[in-house]
């Protein structure tokens, strides 16, 4: 009893209730309280949906999954056709719809344990859905409820916007073929102005998986921009078949100050073939300088290795600043050209273009492998070579004979090309062009440059000790079959020729080592 005395030493233990719910049922699913609730005897399925207090909006009456635990004994096989697993749980079907028309064979009676799971809608079945794209505000996908009509539908979509087609539209219709293994589609027309005006084909009822296209009218404009030394820099639309002059001509004309020649055409379709190309090109290189790294490392140079590591490390910095200097999609095109107008310079227009006019330059840059990188004052009649006497001369590492101009239009006239364009030291550049010298590739070290030749020419001369050895054995063989005498191979037989500079080159390769 709760009056007993305790003594000094006594024990009290409390037992833990027990966790385990073995007298319940449980419920989940699309009803309004899902849960468990505790089992009595006699209990039906109708009891538990009494106890859940009804169903959510979306749940399925067709069928509900009844889970026992403690069900029929079950075997199957761990692995094949072993049949050493064994389950408890069973699952079964309850007839919802016909429990709720007062089925009493559906409303089977409960066992503890028993959990109900309420199917949704979207458990069972796919929603049925329409879908409307082309000249509509809100184009997309919608669901199908009863009796939506095609302008329910157009009214749903928010109407159609100011692109939309009064014309022929077409409703597309899934249909399943003869051989009943393929779908195919109806074509259903119509016109869209009957619909906007709720006439019959308004109040046609829509299909599972219907799709209506309103079709577009398209715009023939371009929207281009154009800036600098014109008497009105901004953007311009303009009918489609516009050329360049067209937006000149829109523009208001240029100003006195403007450099035709350094005219700045851009177009963003070559700017991303550009920026594409770039990017294959820079994997390329990388894949290169990674093979070149790893010959020359297994050919024990090693400073050569780091410096090749080196430069791979810098790959994609270099890749970066290609793309923000060179992927412009400039394309060069000659505006100075008093025939320009006629000319297929003169291009066709795209959305997206752009036109620069500079202020006319009167500078000459020279930059590069020079004593005084500078601009110096354009004057008619200096050449390449009195600008590069301006810059003080060429420096000890430069590459004189590559030499380029890269003008004010984008064209470059380097000493590297033949013909009427190639470069020479009297060349006169334009106002605004730029000369440029680069510098002389670096160069491997002469001691690692004779080391491989000495190698290679070591196995030129193994290959040809070798080769007369073999010539010497046949020989023998062949005198050996003729005479009937066996005269062998000895060192002796060895030709001079080859053997002598083999000796050579032995001798070259340790003084080079004990140099190095």
């Amino acid at each position: 009893t709760n009056k007993r005395i305790l003594n000094d030493g006594d024990v009290v233990v409390l037992s833990q209730v027990d966790r385990n719910l073995n007298n319940t049922v449980s419920i989940s699913g699309h009803v309004l309280r899902a849960g468990t609730y505790p089992y009595a005897d006699g209990m039906r399925i109708s009891d538990l949906l009494g106890l859940s207090e009804g169903f959510l909006l979306d749940a399925s009456f067709s069928r509900a999954m009844l889970i026992r635990r403690l069900g029929v004994a079950n075997s199957y096989d761990i692995m094949p056709e072993d049949k050493r697993g064994n389950v408890r749980q069973e699952t079964i079907w309850i007839d919802l719809g016909g429990l709720i028309a007062g089925d009493k064979v559906a409303d089977i009676e409960l066992r503890r344990l028993d959990s109900l799971h309420i199917l949704a809608n979207d458990d069972v079945q796919d929603m049925p859905t329409v879908s409307i794209l082309g000249g509509i505000r809100k184009p997309g996908t919608y669901q199908l409820t009863s009796g939506l009509s095609l302008g329910d539908l157009l009214f749903l979509a928010g109407g159609p916007t100011s692109k939309a087609y009064s014309g022929e539209c077409t409703i597309v219709r899934r249909k399943i073929r003869a051989d009943k293994k393929h779908f195919d589609v109806k074509l259903i027309p119509f016109k869209f102005l009957d619909l906007l005006e709720n006439k019959t084909i308004s109040k046609i009822r829509l299909k599972n998986y219907d799709q209506i296209v309103i079709r577009e009218v398209q715009a023939l404009q371009v929207r281009i921009s154009i800036a600098g030394r014109v008497q009105f820099p901004g953007t311009y639309i303009l009918p489609d078949g516009a050329k360049i002059t067209d937006l000149l001509i829109a523009a208001g004309g240029l100003l006195k100050d403007a450099d035709l020649r350094g005219a700045v055409f851009t177009r963003e379709k070559i700017r991303r073939i550009q920026e594409r190309n770039l990017n294959r090109d820079s994997m390329k290189t990388e894949e290169r300088f990674a093979r070149t790294r790893d010959e020359v490392t297994r050919d024990g140079h090693v400073t050569e290795a780091v410096a090749n590591h080196l430069s791979l490390l810098g790959l994609d910095r270099m890749n970066r600043n290609m793309l923000r200097h060179q992927a412009l999609g400039r394309i060069v095109v000659d505006i100075a050209n008093n025939k320009f107008p006629q000319m297929t310079d003169n291009l066709l227009l795209e959305s997206g273009d752009r036109l620069v006019i500079p202020r006319s330059s009167t500078t000459v840059m020279v930059m590069g492998r020079v004593f005084n990188p500078n601009a110096f004052v354009w004057k008619s009649d200096q050449s390449v070579d009195d600008y590069l006497t301006l810059a003080g001369g060429f420096e000890d590492d430069a590459d004189e004979k590559y030499v380029y101009v890269i003008m004010a239009s984008g064209e470059v006239r380097s000493s590297a090309q033949k013909g009427n364009m190639r470069l020479t030291r009297n060349f006169v550049p334009g106002k605004g062009d730029t000369i440029l010298i680069p510098a002389k590739p670096l160069g491997r070290d002469s001691l690692k440059i004779l080391s491989d030749q000495i190698s290679l020419a070591r196995k030129i001369a193994e290959l040809g000790l070798v080769g007369a050895t073999a010539a010497k054995v046949i020989e023998s063989d062949q005198a050996t079959v003729g005479t009937g005498l066996d005269l062998g191979t000895s060192p002796q037989s060895i030709p001079t020729s080859v053997g002598r500079p083999y000796d050579e080159m032995l001798i070259r390769e340790k003084a080079l080592m004990d140099r190095q």
